[in-house]
């Protein structure tokens, strides 16, 4: 009697031993596509669905046929050249006196608001810097209007409290020889008669080719795009 007891016992406590079976885990809620629950919806949502993507749809169409309106409609302002007031640099006074010729090329009239030039003398350097460093208070003419298809002319004075690491005589030789390059850049901010929220920007910048070196034009336009832009 003891020893079938004893494995009574024995089986017993083997079964309690045991781990328990594992319960598999609950099966995973997939939510429904977007195709299933458009099929869930009722005629009269369908056809709310179908308003709303219509109505979409035109006000997307609306923009682009605005904006493509506003590029062929506003003004466009493009600094076309550079001229000095005795044809070339010189050591007469006033010598370094430039002529800015700013023409619309659009077709609504253009406000100035802000023209920027910044000379750029590279005498320790031969080249301009990758990013433009604008003059922060450059003295320049005030703009009139400039409607469209016009162009007018912006007399930029050489400033008498330039100072040159040389003799102002010397730097001069110097630039019509090539050995000093001379840069002239800048920008124009306008209103080109579309503008909501900022006015537009135009980035300009030319580069002064010694008679040794030119072909037709006294001025290039510059090739890095950081100074020729428009916003």
């Amino acid at each position: 009697m003891d020893s079938s007891g004893e494995r009574q016992g024995s089986a017993t406590e083997d079964r309690s031993q045991q781990p328990a079976e594992a319960t598999p885990p609950p099966p995973i809620q997939r939510s429904p596509s977007l195709l299933q629950r458009f099929r869930g919806l009722n005629p009269i949502d369908r056809f709310t669905f179908f308003i709303a993507l219509f109505t979409l749809c035109l006000v997307i169409v609306s923009g682009l046929q605005y904006v493509a309106f506003v590029s062929s409609e506003r003004a466009d302002l493009v600094v076309e050249d550079v001229q000095f007031f005795y044809g070339e640099p010189s050591t007469q006074q006033d010598g370094m006196g430039v002529f800015l010729i700013i023409k619309n090329v659009g077709r609504h009239t253009a406000h100035v608001t802000e023209l920027n030039v910044s000379p750029g003398l590279m005498v320790t350097t031969s080249e301009l810097p990758d990013n433009p460093r604008y003059q922060e208070k450059p003295a320049v003419p005030v703009i009139a209007p400039i409607p469209a298809g016009a162009e007018t002319v912006a007399t930029l004075h050489e400033s008498p409290e330039q100072r040159y690491p040389v003799s102002r005589d010397e730097v001069i030789r110097q630039v019509q020889s090539g050995q000093i390059p001379l840069h002239m850049f800048g920008f124009i901010k306008y209103d080109n008669g579309f503008s909501l929220f900022r006015p537009s920007v135009v980035g300009y910048c030319f580069t002064y080719i010694p008679k040794s070196r030119r072909g037709r034009s006294i001025f290039e336009a510059c090739e890095n795009p950081n100074y020729t832009y428009e916003e």
